[in-house]
């Protein structure tokens, strides 16, 4: 409710930035008890409880889309919607005793590995774009990209106001960005994931 309120802070005609960070879905998992005539046959409980948290978040983001279409914003709004990993597995600490172990939240389709694994499960993620006013027709872009290619498009494409000029990364050449990724073409990048200090590297930022 809080993100939705653009009245709130928000100059009518001015650009505006909202990152929301969901919790959910993750443990401990906590459903909401109106959500349960919708999960009616959901079984076991850790999947039911996942479920439910799943639908507060596709709920919320309604919300501020609802918003934005009353705002008169919509066509003109940016939203990405990404997940951090894949699902998790029903061995986390606290979890009642007669749960389950080891039953998968979620779905990774036909892919291996989940949340903590560098398998195609774990890292393979939703990454919804959505600008109705630039893409009218849905895409599917099927080369890798990471969170790390939001970044640059809303904090380097504006290059003077608030916070202009505190971004301390740099624009790699020939780098894609999730404006351009969208149906673009080209070989693709190689990324790098290296455990325990995580370093994603891109092959166009490497050199030779």
């Amino acid at each position: 409710q809080f993100a939705s309120n653009f009245q709130c802070g928000y100059r009518r005609g001015g650009p505006f930035f909202l990152y929301l960070s969901y919790n959910a879905p993750h443990s401990p998992l906590q459903g909401r008890a109106i959500d349960r005539p919708r999960l009616v046959g959901v079984e076991p409980e850790p999947l039911k409880l996942y479920a439910s948290m799943v639908m507060a978040v596709d709920d919320g983001v309604g919300e501020i889309v609802l918003e934005l279409q009353r705002l008169d914003l919509r066509n003109k709004t940016l939203i990405a919607i990404a997940s951090d990993n894949g699902p998790a597995k029903t061995n986390f600490q606290g979890m009642p005793e007669d749960w389950p172990k080891d039953l998968v939240l979620g779905s990774t389709g036909e892919l291996s590995g989940g949340k903590g694994s560098f398998f195609d499960g774990g890292i393979k993620v939703p990454f919804i774009i959505s600008f109705p006013s630039l893409v009218r027709v849905p895409r599917v872009f099927d080369q890798p990209v990471t969170l790390l290619d939001l970044a640059p498009h809303p904090l380097c494409s504006r290059r003077s106001g608030p916070g202009a000029g505190q971004f301390t990364g740099r624009d790699q050449p020939g780098a894609r960005y999730p404006l351009q990724l969208i149906g673009a073409d080209g070989p693709e990048p190689l990324v790098l994931l290296r455990e325990r200090r995580v370093t994603p590297a891109r092959s166009d930022a490497l050199g030779d």
